[in-house]
């Protein structure tokens, strides 16, 4: 294997002896390449050559391209994650603020965050855009808590979805706990 040029580097020896191959038999071989921390992400050609001798002591020299794709790494969060008010009633909105925060290699594209609607929350979902990395983009959501919720620690989840460097969807869950309370009741005296 030969790279030139490109930023991966092998991690052995790339030349392998197989020894008599008869026909109709194929051999796998396997070449451990470590991709260099600042390689932008894209696809790569390799050149593979094969040289080999058939049974008259003739040698023969055949190249081979073979494809590599790069990818970035992104990882996305959310970070600094505030509940307005902090405990909310059966029939009440609350707010979710917080920041969509991106560590790794790329930028996250197309960035959407949502609630995801269960039997206890409902609500909507926001464009944030492009998140680039170490740099927090803030968000606001309006949560609705269900009527008929029972007291009790819920589980809001929120869906972040994003675009990487080749269109590909990911998408992730953040679990934010909510305190639901019930109205105090109210009892009536006679006079």
């Amino acid at each position: 294997i030969k790279t030139p040029n490109i930023p991966i580097t092998p991690l052995a020896s790339t030349k392998r002896n197989v020894g008599v191959l008869p026909p109709s038999r194929s051999v796998s071989l396997r070449f451990p390449l470590m991709v260099n921390g600042d390689a932008p992400p894209n696809p790569y050609t390799l050149a593979l050559k094969l040289t080999y001798e058939d049974d008259w002591g003739v040698s023969y020299v055949e190249t081979y391209e073979v494809g590599l794709i790069v990818k970035s790494i992104i990882e996305v969060t959310l970070t600094n994650i505030e509940l307005t008010p902090l405990t909310v009633k059966p029939g009440e909105n609350l707010t979710l603020s917080a920041d969509v925060l991106v560590t790794g290699t790329e930028s996250a594209r197309f960035v959407w965050v949502g609630v995801i609607e269960d039997e206890v929350f409902s609500g909507p979902s926001v464009y944030i855009g492009r998140v680039d990395p170490d740099v927090p983009s803030p968000f606001e959501l309006a949560v609705k808590v269900k009527e008929g919720v029972k007291e009790g620690v819920y589980k809001l989840k929120v869906n972040i979805t994003f675009y990487d460097e080749y269109n590909e969807v990911h998408q992730k869950t953040v679990k934010v706990p909510v305190k639901v309370v019930l109205p105090p009741t109210t009892k009536e005296t006679a006079v």
